[in-house]
């Protein structure tokens, strides 16, 4: 029998409370939970991709991406050749190569890739989808031919490959692009000229398109091995305009002059370009405006054509609006400006427009306005200085070029030059000059001999313009110089002519003027380079301004050279006639004056005692011109046309 249990002694139950677990442990147990859960889904996902990789790296597997590779590439780019390489890395990066690229089997090879890789997009492979999300180029090599050839050859067969429209019931293709990363781009151009191969370094690029179908972003970037880049960003969203943002920073100058510079044989040895575009432009791109602004600092250029030693540091900037009409196929340059040294010193106002019509045509126009001559010549790199030779003139000048017409046809092209000095004339009155009295001429002639020639009432052979007779230097002008009395030192008609002889290869005939070739005979070498052009330009506009047309023919017929060792005209007309210049006949005038080309050669008249048939013809053509241009009347004409050419014999 069991004992009655016992009464407490309370009138409440009293509780033993039960210890729970603390909170802290529960948290650790979950924790631990999904450590174990997430543990055997990496292990899964591990494994998976462990089987992949091993299945994709098999060698049937392997042949058949390499095939697919090589059929889809060859249908769209023609002869391609694929390497044996291909594998997929752990991160399931596919890689081949290297590939090699033509237009057509057999053709020349266009683009070499050492590497390809394709890396799928992780959010497209999680859904199911096997799409690109990075591709990358390393090691690649294009060659465009000597003329582009090849490259119009290799976009051709693009256009001629359009791609396939989808097949019914299958998935839209993604609007997403992959983005794509280019490694080590070498660029193999050889010279149109020499065929030397032009070395315009290696560069890297990415191009990356974000965004959805209603709106997106195209970045595009470019470096250089070795400094400088290259950065362009479009946004463009639907029924809405691009906006297009873009530049180069602190780009080598060298690749672009080599490529550009090599049929005048010009290189660049340092410099950088930095500029900006920006602008909206319509979604049909049917108009469109924008803005562009550059400038180009140390840039140093050399040629033997140039000069004798490098040309540097240039500085130039510009800037201004270019805008195009696809419904009148113009493209136009509106208020544009480009500026030379530090400040802008020396600023050239540009306008322009290109018709590309059927037969394209272009109109120009460059100008400066109240432009101070010091501040032009100080603007330029110090290779063209004048030296102390030539007057600091504070005067101020204007100047406009009009140019138009055919763009492939230059011989129907229409110069219009406006060069107005007079504001230089009238401040050099003021401006001291050595050449306004007598001075010291310093010839040299071809064998490198000099000697001194006073230009003045010290030489005997001297002879003031003004005691000479008036036929003497107009037979001079008319064979060397028709508009000397009149051009502000450049005849711009002939200078058309010769640069246009010299675009078609033709020989180069002389476009110098009277003031351009005293330039050269006082202040230059004998030098043919573009910079000694520069120069000789410059000191011609510091002649024009300092000086009076009669002192500057007077200064010419004095010191020119008339044969070997001989300069000035008293020293030929005694050598050649043995009679005072102050006494020379009509004929004996116009002959000198058709030697002047070249005396030396012309000498040999002389050395035979006559001269020949033909440049008998050439001295009648003269001086049938002075008679017709009023400088001679016909009876003096009569009489030096058929009275034979006699030299002075000792």
């Amino acid at each position: 029998m069991r004992p009655a249990p016992t009464t407490p002694t309370s009138s409440a139950w009293t509780r033993t409370p039960v210890p729970r677990p603390p909170r802290t442990s529960r948290r650790a147990r979950r924790r631990k939970r999904w450590l174990q859960r997430a543990a055997v889904i990496s292990l899964a996902v591990v494994s998976a991709i462990t089987i992949l990789h091993s299945v994709l790296n098999s060698s049937m597997v392997r042949m058949r991406l390499r095939d697919r590779v090589e059929a889809a590439l060859a249908a769209k780019l023609g002869g391609v050749e694929l390497g044996s390489h291909s594998e997929v890395d752990w991160s399931l990066r596919l890689s081949f190569g290297p590939v090699r690229i033509a237009p057509e089997p057999g053709s020349p090879v266009v683009l070499e890739m050492e590497r390809v890789r394709v890396r799928p997009r992780w959010t497209a492979l999680l859904a199911g989808r096997l799409e690109p999300g990075l591709v990358q180029l390393r090691t690649v090599v294009l060659r465009p031919g000597t003329h582009l050839e090849n490259l119009r050859a290799l976009a051709k067969r693009l256009q001629s490959k359009p791609a396939a429209p989808p097949k019914e019931g299958a998935p839209a293709p993604s609007p997403r692009l992959p983005r794509l990363e280019v490694e080590d781009l070498r660029i193999e151009l050889v010279s149109s000229q020499d065929g030397h191969p032009l070395d315009l370094g290696a560069w890297d690029a990415q191009v990356e398109v974000s965004g959805g179908t209603s709106a997106r972003v195209l970045d595009l970037a470019v470096q250089r091995d070795g400094g400088g880049e290259a950065r362009s960003v479009v946004r463009w969203a639907r029924d809405q305009p691009f906006q297009v943002e873009g530049g180069l920073e602190g780009m080598p100058l060298r690749p672009l002059i080599e490529l550009l510079g090599q049929r005048v044989g010009v290189r660049a040895t340092a410099g950088s370009v930095t500029c900006r575009i920006n602008g909206l432009l319509p979604s049909d791109l049917m108009r469109g405006e924008l803005e562009v602004e550059g400038r180009i600092d140390g840039l140093f250029l050399e040629g033997s054509r140039l000069a004798t030693e490098p040309v540097g540091p240039w500085r130039l900037s510009g800037a201004g609006p270019v805008d195009w009409d696809r419904t009148t196929r113009e493209v136009r340059l509106r208020d544009g400006h480009i500026g030379f040294g530090e400040n802008d010193s020396l600023r050239v106002n540009v306008e322009g427009v290109y018709e590309g019509t059927r037969t394209p045509r272009f109109r120009a126009e460059a100008r400066v306005d109240q432009l101070r001559y010091q501040d032009a010549v100080d603007a330029l790199p110090p290779q063209f200085s004048l030296g102390n030779e030539a007057p600091r003139i504070p005067g101020l000048l204007d100047a406009r070029v009009r140019v138009s017409g055919p763009v492939r046809d230059p011989e129907q092209w229409v110069l219009d030059v406006k060069l107005d000095l007079a504001g230089l004339r009238a401040a050099s009155k003021a401006t001291p000059f050595f050449l306004r009295g007598p001075f010291i001429y310093r010839p040299v002639d071809a064998a490198g001999h000099t000697r001194e020639l006073w230009v003045g009432p010290q030489n005997p052979n001297f002879v003031p313009i003004s005691e000479l007779p008036r036929y003497v230097s107009r037979a001079v002008t008319t064979s060397e110089d028709a508009s000397f009395w009149f051009h502000p030192g450049f005849d711009f008609d002939e200078m058309k002519e010769s640069i246009i002889d010299a675009a078609e290869g033709s020989r180069v005939r002389g476009a110098s003027t009277l003031t351009q070739q005293l330039a050269k005979n006082l202040f230059l070498s004998r030098e043919r380079t573009f910079a000694r052009k520069v120069r000789e330009a410059l000191f011609t506009l510091a002649l024009e301004a300092s000086l009076p047309k009669a002192r500057l023919m007077e200064i010419y017929l004095n010191i020119i050279e008339w044969g070997p060792g001989i300069y000035g005209l008293g020293e030929a007309s005694r050598h050649y006639f043995g009679v005072n210049a102050r006494n020379l006949s009509v004929q004996q005038a116009a002959f000198l004056a058709t030697i002047i080309p070249n005396p030396v050669k012309y000498h040999v008249f002389y050395e035979k005692g006559r001269v020949s048939s033909q440049w008998q013809g050439k001295v009648r053509h003269l001086i049938h011109k002075l008679e017709s241009n009023g400088i001679i009347d016909s009876g003096q004409a009569f009489q030096a046309e058929f009275t034979p050419i006699k030299f002075k014999r000792d």
